[in-house]
């Protein structure tokens, strides 16, 4: 009698302590968390839906599932700080597999993995400064490994849960996504949405691999990016995160980037570098502290020296460019990223071809001091507050 007891106990402390992540994996599944990333990428490019995982580290696979199905012409290359160069501004096919490269060395790896998959006509790549400050390289952490969307962890199991707990995800929202993903609510946009972040704040990759801030840039975010630059500023002062002070070039980086070079020439892929915009206001302060990035002022000489072209928009005010086309001191907008193109065109010729110039001079018109421009307003439930 007492050993059917026990069994009872036993069955039911075990059905309470799974059932939550039956929940969970159900939510996790129905968001399309779990979806492969080359099945991502073809609903992207059926639906123009925007794809935000929450709990997979998977930009590297999905940026390479990307190549496999665009086969672009034109792509650009680079950190986070070039994730807002678009389709909309060229004539030919473009992908953007920015968000990926966080050094040389990596640029580097992933560039042999790229052109394993497709071999494009031009690569675009921004190369980030301090990735040749080897004060920054030294101290910078580690990034976590990848995790494949199929994998179940315990991580996948248990954040939804501390989500709920953290009011980051409403129980409604929770409950209507195990129901139906399809009409899982946002209050933002009609765009088709594909995992947490995603669903939740019509945040993450457009069809092109650029990124959607959602949440950021349709609501009134103003304290948020005042906090950003406040906190910028204090790190050029203090000589932190991504502002670190540093007087030398680090020799290793140029040894990537010369290994960068050599495999496009090898796949002859006309390469351009470039140096992402700040905010106007962000490099004032970089230039007031001028003695502190003396490794900034010798990089452009040294490329040079080996034959290596760069085009520097650190400062985009001689563009007309104003903090406000900036998310936070060092990541450009829309309207950043097409002033630095359109300037591209009036540099080379070759550009012309490439560059829908009549749309980006439209679209800097229509959209100048704003962060985001906006092709489809019907898409969106609510504009950006300068909108």
């Amino acid at each position: 009698m007492k050993h059917k007891q026990y069994l009872k106990i036993y069955i039911f402390s075990s059905l309470l302590f799974i059932t939550p992540f039956i929940v969970t994996f159900l939510f996790i599944f129905r968001a399309g968390e779990l979806k492969s990333v080359d099945e991502i990428v073809h609903i992207q490019h059926n639906s123009n839906a925007i794809y935000g995982s929450a709990y997979s580290n998977n930009s590297e696979s999905y940026k390479l599932a990307l190549a496999r199905f665009v086969q672009p012409k034109i792509c650009t290359l680079g950190s986070s700080r070039v994730l807002q160069l678009r389709q909309e501004s060229f004539k030919e096919s473009f992908a953007n597999y920015g968000g990926v490269v966080t050094n040389l060395a990596k640029g580097e790896r992933f560039l042999v993995k790229l052109l394993a998959e497709h071999v494009p006509e031009i690569i675009i790549m921004g190369l980030d400064c301090w990735w040749f400050n080897p004060n920054f390289l030294k101290n910078q952490s580690a990034f976590p490994s990848p995790i494949a969307n199929s994998t179940i962890t315990t991580a996948k199991l248990t954040k939804p849960l501390w989500h709920l707990f953290r009011r980051k995800i409403s129980f409604k929202d929770f409950y209507e996504t195990i129901l139906s993903a399809e009409q899982a609510n946002t209050s933002l946009t009609r765009f088709p949405r594909i995992g947490v972040k995603g669903l939740m704040n019509s945040s993450g990759f457009r069809k092109d691999g650029s990124m959607f801030y959602g949440d950021r840039l349709l609501k009134d975010d103003t304290q948020i990016r005042l906090h950003a630059f406040e906190a910028n500023l204090a790190q050029i002062e203090s000589g932190s995160r991504y502002f670190m002070h540093g007087a030398h070039v680090d020799s290793s980086a140029l040894a990537h980037l010369e290994a960068i070079v050599n495999l496009c020439k090898e796949k002859e892929v006309k390469l351009i570098f470039f140096f992402p915009p700040f905010a106007p206001s962000i490099w004032k302060a970089m230039q007031d502290h001028s003695q502190d990035y003396a490794y900034i002022r010798k990089i452009s000489s040294i490329l040079q020296a080996n034959g290596i072209e760069i085009h520097n928009f650190h400062d985009i005010r001689p563009l007309n460019g104003v903090d406000s086309e900036f998310l936070d001191g060092f990541h450009g907008g829309d309207i950043a990223f097409q002033r630095v193109l359109l300037k591209l065109a009036s540099k080379e010729p070759y550009w012309a071809k490439w560059i829908a110039i009549d749309n980006v001079k439209n679209n800097i018109k229509k959209f100048t001091g704003q962060y985001l421009t906006i092709s489809q307003p019907q898409m969106y439930k609510v504009l950006p507050p300068s909108h």
